[in-house]
């Protein structure tokens, strides 16, 4: 049997197209699609069905109802909960969510423990707050405050023209400021590409609290 992705189309052919390379709901995890030598298949995002397929069958292989998305997302924390569009973001539908919220941090001092939280921005509705709060990602990045703490030591240790001093360090390498700022903290600068790094939306918002952007 042929075994290569010109056989048939697939759910690769899908998640190449999409070329998503983070979970779309957490922006922990590289969804990133790759094949082996060839075509083989050899890893892809999974696909949660948005609208939930035991309840819409006929939704099950629509291309607007498949979200390339990483295993905790889809099996554990979307799992089975219904989304609608009244309710909850599709990120098809509403193209701006990334600016219907942001990453906080609380630092409880006495304990020398931090707590990252989200909430909502001015303008927004509560559409995102309710999806991220089924999804349960704030609690998810409350497993990553390790990340917190190096944006904070980056903070403390350097100054507000740290970035810009950086470019005239180095002015034969023309490097730009979303260069450096990516080689620095290992995320994205412009919102269309946060999907290209995990935690781009979160460092993006914690920096900016911290003032360094």
């Amino acid at each position: 049997m042929k075994k290569d992705l010109d056989y048939q189309y697939s759910a690769y052919h899908l998640a190449l197209n999409l070329n998503r390379r983070t979970c779309t709901y957490c922006n922990r995890v590289y969804t990133t699609t790759m094949t082996k030598y060839k075509g083989g298949k050899l890893m892809r995002p999974q696909f949660d069905h948005w609208y939930y397929k035991a309840k819409y069958p006929l939704l099950a292989l629509s291309f607007y109802n498949l979200i390339p998305s990483c295993n905790t997302c889809n099996s554990s924390s979307k799992g089975s909960s219904e989304f609608n569009l009244e309710v909850n973001i599709h990120p098809y539908v509403d193209l701006n969510q990334t600016n219907e919220f942001s990453f906080n941090y609380i630092h409880f001092a006495s304990k020398d423990r931090y707590k990252v939280f989200i909430k909502k921005t001015n303008d927004s509705t509560n559409k995102a707050l309710q999806t991220l709060s089924t999804l349960g990602i704030d609690t998810m990045y409350n497993a990553h405050i390790e990340e917190l703490k190096d944006l904070i030591k980056i903070r403390n240790s350097y100054t507000d023209k740290y970035i810009e001093n950086l470019q005239k360090f180095f002015p034969k390498n023309s490097l730009k400021k979303g260069e450096i700022f990516r080689l620095l903290f290992g995320t994205e600068m412009d919102v269309s590409d946060f999907h290209k790094r995990p935690f781009s939306k979160f460092k993006h918002d914690i920096l900016k609290q911290l003032k360094i952007i």
